[in-house]
């Protein structure tokens, strides 16, 4: 795929609810646009509503098997805003059958639910609401057992299984270190994706490099400053590892 992506201007108002704006054509990427390197990727991060979520699985699933690829990849969902509510939930239902790892923040989870849940609570007070709302979300089908990953601020993430229910917390635990959550999301789930890769599958391990990656994001307006030395990346003078370090020293 040889184009420039969009160009978006977020914006938020007095009471902090968020808008984007399109400076440029908006752009959708299907899974024809996909190199044969990309197409045989091992995860998949898709942010879209229910119903082209499904076909993008699918999609790609065929194509794969068209090339001869046949190992699954894994399919790693995020609910694009907009379209989380409960008239959407059927869709969402039928998105999770095919999915591995539906990820949704507390708003969204909350919203194709019909339910409202304020993250700036302290967290005991919305600790069980939101594990409630996780398991409403592991009583249906995930994939093939798959998981929920909801996305919760400044308060981390859940990820449940159904069986297994483990709260991460987020790496920055001052305010003041945070200046700009916008990607933030986003690069938890390519963070995630990515952690996935690495340790094998461990969801534990995926969900701490989520949260790794986005705390580099979130400590500026725009994108976080690159270096690299001896061959090792560098963000923001720290590298992944050495957060990564410092985020289970403290779990």
């Amino acid at each position: 795929m040889d184009q420039g992506s969009s160009e978006v201007l977020p914006s938020w108002d007095l009471a902090e609810d968020r808008d984007f704006r399109y400076l440029t054509p908006k752009l959708q990427i299907t899974p024809n646009d996909l190199s044969p390197t990309l197409l045989a990727s091992k995860t998949f991060h898709i942010i879209s509503n229910p119903i082209r979520a499904k076909s993008t699985v699918n999609d790609i699933l065929f194509l794969r098997h068209s090339r001869g690829i046949e190992e699954r990849p894994v399919f790693f969902w995020e609910p694009v805003p907009g379209v989380c509510s409960p008239d959407d939930w059927e869709d969402c239902l039928n998105a999770m059958k095919v999915v591995d790892v539906i990820s949704p923040n507390v708003h969204e989870a909350g919203g194709f639910l019909g339910r409202t849940i304020d993250e700036e609570q302290p967290f005991e007070q919305i600790k069980d609401e939101i594990e409630e709302l996780a398991r409403e979300y592991t009583s249906h089908r995930i994939g093939n057992g798959g998981a929920v990953v909801l996305r919760c601020g400044k308060h981390g993430c859940l990820i449940s299984t159904g069986e297994m229910v483990r709260w991460l917390p987020a790496f920055h635990q001052s305010g003041e270190m945070v200046v700009d959550p916008t990607g933030g999301g986003n690069a938890f789930c390519g963070g995630f994706c990515a952690g996935w890769v690495q340790s094998g599958g461990d969801i534990i391990t995926a969900g701490i490099y989520g949260n790794i990656a986005a705390s580099f994001v979130i400590e500026q307006y725009g994108l976080p400053v690159l270096k690299v030395a001896e061959g090792n990346e560098i963000w923001n003078g720290d590298t992944v590892e050495q957060r990564r370090k410092a985020y289970e020293a403290r779990l």
